[in-house]
């Protein structure tokens, strides 16, 4: 399978490092922020994290569309 072979698999590990880089720029980034009081350790793909106003700005967001 070509998807298998050693040159596609290196760019994929490549790829993981990347993602593993930027999630912890993120993650850094989030620790700087006064309103976020804790982050969750996490080996997933996602970043769970507790804020202090989490209703507030939910309800900005949404006006936002986001």
């Amino acid at each position: 399978m070509e998807a298998f072979n050693e040159e596609n698999l290196n760019k994929m590990k490549e790829k993981v490092v990347n993602i593993e880089q930027e999630k912890l720029r993120i993650i850094e980034a989030l620790g700087k922020i006064e309103q976020v009081k804790k982050i969750y350790p996490s080996s997933a793909n996602f970043i769970l994290f507790q804020i202090s106003n989490s209703f507030s700005i939910y309800k900005k967001l949404a006006e936002l569309g986001v």
